[in-house]
């Protein structure tokens, strides 16, 4: 599992620009000062990119999942499918790219030092089918996790992801 700090691109929806024009122009520019490349996705309904964009395992491989969140049930028009996204083709140039049936949110996705991932036990509840120690064995071979620990979710959070409850910072 590849940290936030160690990834080598980011990549935005191809909406945020429009949506958010006044925080696009400030970002913009800070982003080009500090030399960060960066990479749009087209095809997307949402500009919330963490939860639906392909996650970064390693430098040179990111795993698709499926993004089919109870929290927008209500709102399909603002469910991004993956058949309906472009990924820019320099991410997928000289890199693996790997797909998934298992329903995980990106942002319950939060990586650590030394390949240690953490997500909350939604991830349980969205993947019915699978036990939970299939569960776990296919997140640990898919995100190339060391270690895989899963935390509560709160009970009253309709989204369940792990970014919003922890941050792994320093070392």
């Amino acid at each position: 599992m590849i940290q936030p700090a160690d990834a080598n691109m980011v990549l935005f929806s191809a909406l945020l620009p429009r949506r958010q024009p006044r925080f696009w122009a400030r970002l913009q520019p800070i982003l080009a000062e500090h030399r960060v490349l960066y990479r749009f996705i087209t095809g997307t309904r949402d500009i919330w990119a963490r939860d639906f964009c392909p996650v970064q395992v390693s430098p040179t491989r990111f795993v698709q999942f499926t993004y089919t969140p109870d929290y927008l049930a209500d709102v399909p028009g603002l469910r991004t499918r993956r058949e309906e996204m472009s990924i820019p083709p320099q991410i997928r140039w000289g890199r693996a790219w790997g797909r998934s049936a298992l329903v995980v949110d990106g942002g319950n996705i939060v990586a650590g030092e030394g390949g240690h991932a953490v997500l909350t036990d939604k991830v349980l509840a969205e993947n019915p089918r699978c036990s939970r120690a299939a569960l776990l064995t296919r997140l640990n071979r898919l995100l190339r996790a060391e270690k895989l620990t899963l935390i509560p979710r709160e009970p009253w959070d309709i989204f369940g992801h792990a970014d919003g409850i922890l941050w792994f910072v320093g070392r």
